[in-house]
Parts: structure tokens; sequence; C-alpha cells
């Protein structure tokens, strides 16, 4: 007796949300997925967005750290903030993504962690 191989499941692609068209992201009903997720992606042109802006607020942050005088007595990240690069601490974490589903569509924004500014990148003219 032969054993057949089962067949190997493939990864759902997310769906496309007509409300959302700048995001895409998937409840696990509507793609047939038994596990709870889901999937947010950023469009290219939004990528780049919050690459310049992460730019600026970076330089504002050395700044303030620069002008608080927190680090004054840590010779490595003193060299590291006046070479422009600011501390994040451990874990290195400097910008958080929101996505927020709603029923009118996706509100994505982002937050610096050292200067606490936000990015609304949300597509309101979809709505």
């Amino acid at each position: 007796m032969t054993r057949r191989k089962a067949p190997v499941p493939k990864r759902p692609k997310p769906m496309k949300r007509a409300h959302a068209p700048h995001l895409t992201w998937a409840w696990p009903s509507d793609v047939g997925v038994e596990s709870a997720y889901t999937i947010f992606t950023l469009t290219e042109t939004d990528r780049q967005k919050i690459i310049a802006w992460a730019k600026k607020q970076d330089a504002t942050a050395v700044k303030m750290q620069l002008k608080s005088g927190v680090f004054k007595d840590d010779p490595m990240t003193m060299a590291r903030l006046r070479h422009g690069l600011p501390n994040y601490g451990a874990c290195g974490g400097a910008i958080t993504y929101h996505f927020t589903p709603t029923s009118l569509g996706v509100v994505l924004t982002v937050t610096h962690g050292v200067t606490k500014e936000k990015l609304d990148l949300t597509d309101y003219d979809s709505w």
C-alpha cells in the first residue's frame, strides 16, 4: 500500500478592500485561513514619505538629546549624537506604525518614539 503525500497548502494572498485601496489587509475568514491574523502593507509612496519624515525626526531627536544633556556622561552615545545618530535605547525602536481598521477605511498614522510627532498617511479621499 502506497502512502499519498498530503498537498502543501499555499499561503493565501491578502485581499484588497475597495474602501482602502492604499492598504492591503485581510481578515482570516476572507482568505479561508483558520488562524487569526491580519496583514497590513504600505505602498511604496507611503514608505518613501515615512523614510523622509523619519530622517527629519531623527535630526530633531539628536538636537533634543544633545540639549537635554542626559547622555553627557556616556562618551559612546555622545559620539553617536555628534554624528547625527539619535539614541533609541536598547531595543532601538524609533517608529511605531498604527493601523486602525474602521468601517470607512484604514487609518494609518506613524509616531516617532523620541519626538512624539505623528505623521498621518490616511487616504481620506478614498473614503
